[in-house]
């Protein structure tokens, strides 16, 4: 089996000139030319070409992931660094090796989630930089209109460590659980001009466009840095991780601390950026981190084609920093399918006994779906790169509430239209309530709504209630409240004018958002 390529540079003009003849290659000589593509790499406006015109070849996607990987800046006291979620097995294992484990003994092998984080804990820092593994994924933008290329990176740590407490509230909630599945997603954006800085795939010039970092996905928006048309950036992004939790930002100003505008914002009116110290308040202020100087951070950076060993291609990487190895995303899931074990044995591997209950209020037990292994390539599944933002506030409700004077329970939905601007958000709301007298009624909301920190924000608007089995009017109320989450739990408290139906100018409610 044998691939064709041609290595093309353009002039000042714009003018593609070949400068070596068209070269075949076997698979097993691929690497020797990705070293190559390397070296031209740092000359501007190199151009791949290959004789696809649409898809990116491996050598592309590798190409790509190596020049974009990203200097990753941990805290001093952080203790758990990306690695492979199989680090507990051979080394023969861990790598693609053709060889397997022997099934008898590959979950004693795995252990459980509590003896690989102690096994993980013993290592010395060095043992844990060369387990240190950065998994990555190219792809094409799933946007029919837009060409850009999305460079993922992933990184698993073996435990999350993290407490953070809510703005209006004077206690503190303990997130830490197994497994910590974290992402950046590096953009790649067409460049007309192919000016300095671009880079060249399949004869189109590209730019760095932006980056999108994870930052508690769910409950606050990603970290995001757009790149501007004539913002020349050279050397590594430098990425700053949060303390144990793992939430990352860039520090496009090399400062050691993440400043809103200088080094990115969200697109919505919460900015996480990095939050050490675990406030929550809406509101970013640059103390809530500590700043990572050279005496205060440890780096890890992928140098290059030869950083595969214990320290090769270092030349791009700053003075005393720690070395990751770069792995395509499939490697990992084929070392997953090469173990042969069930889903139930991979739940009791790498998943701790947490009762629905506390699930339900955010207590995680590792979640192997969501948490061990970076999602299949989909080139439908629209990524995080493609949104202003990833907070969401749409879903099923339900729970119990006070909204009539007997108590009932209900079930309803809740659609928000969430923006940018410093405006609130419009949050339409309907359900069905059913009390304990076995009358029925109906509830809709038009509500503007605005949060306070990461978990809280206050509402108010109109709603109207209906008896459907009452030929009354309906009635109308004016509504003010407070609400606020822990996991998929809400908890809200309203106050509305009374009227015939209702009865009460109170309305508590807990219910489960999904």
């Amino acid at each position: 089996m044998s691939l064709t390529y041609s290595i093309q540079k353009t002039d000042m003009a714009g003018q593609v000139t070949e400068i070596h003849p068209s070269i075949r290659f076997r698979v097993t000589e691929q690497f020797a030319l990705l070293c190559f593509m390397v070296l031209l790499a740092l000359q501007s406006n190199v151009v791949v070409a290959v004789t696809d015109p649409t898809e990116l070849s491996e050598i592309q996607a590798a190409f790509l992931a190596e020049k974009f990987a990203p200097l990753l800046i941990f805290h001093p006291d952080e203790q758990f660094f990306p690695s492979s979620p199989l680090f507990s097995l051979p080394e023969s294992s861990s790598r693609l090796s053709g060889q397997s484990p022997d099934p008898e003994n590959v979950l004693e092998l795995l252990g459980t989630p509590e003896a690989r984080r102690e096994q993980y804990l013993s290592l010395t820092l060095p043992d844990k930089a060369r387990l240190a593994t950065v998994y990555y994924r190219v792809v094409r933008s799933p946007k029919q209109s837009d060409r850009s290329i999305v460079i993922e990176y992933w990184f698993y740590y073996v435990w999350n460590t993290y407490s953070s407490r809510p703005g209006l509230f004077p206690f503190w909630f303990d997130g830490s659980h197994p497994n910590d599945m974290e992402h950046v997603r590096v953009v790649l954006g067409p460049d007309a001009v192919g000016g300095p800085g671009s880079i060249g795939i399949q004869g189109t010039h590209f730019r760095l466009a932006s980056m999108v970092i994870s930052a508690h996905e769910g409950m606050a928006p990603s970290n995001r840095y757009d790149f501007s048309s004539d913002q020349d950036h050279e050397g590594k992004t430098r990425v700053m991780v949060e303390l144990g939790s793992h939430a990352a930002g860039t520090d496009i100003d090399g400062d050691g601390i993440f400043t809103p505008g200088k080094d990115g914002e969200s697109g919505y009116k919460i900015l996480w950026g990095i939050r050490d110290k675990g406030l929550t308040w809406s509101r970013y202020n640059p103390a809530y981190m500590d700043t990572r100087n050279d005496d205060r951070a440890m780096l890890f950076c992928h140098g290059g084609l030869d950083s595969y060993g214990d320290g090769g291609g270092q030349d791009a990487c700053p003075r005393g920093s720690f070395t990751y190895r770069l792995l395509h995303v499939d490697e990992l899931h084929e070392q997953f399918d090469q173990l042969d074990l069930s889903h139930q044995e991979y739940e009791q591997a790498f998943e701790t006994k947490v009762g629905w209950l506390k699930r339900m209020f955010g207590k995680s037990n590792g979640d192997y779906e969501k948490l061990v292994l970076p999602p299949t390539s989909d080139p439908d599944r629209k990524t995080k790169a493609d949104d202003n933002f990833s907070a969401t506030e749409r879903g099923v409700k339900l729970g119990i509430t006070t909204l009539i004077w007997n108590p009932g329970v209900f079930l309803g939905g809740r659609y928000s239209f969430l923006h940018g601007s410093k405006f609130p958000d419009l949050m339409l709301e309907a359900e069905g309530v059913l009390t304990t007298e076995g009358k029925f009624y109906f509830s809709t909301a038009v509500l503007a709504s605005y949060p306070i920190d990461a978990i809280t924000k206050v509402f108010g608007g109109v709603g109207l209630v209906t008896e459907p089995a009452e030929s009354g009017e309906p009635q109308w109320d004016l509504i003010g409240g407070l609400e606020f989450r822990v996991g998929g739990v809400r908890v809200s408290a309203t106050g509305r004018t009374m009227g015939p139906i209702t009865e009460s100018a109170l309305d508590f409610r807990l219910y489960y958002f999904f």
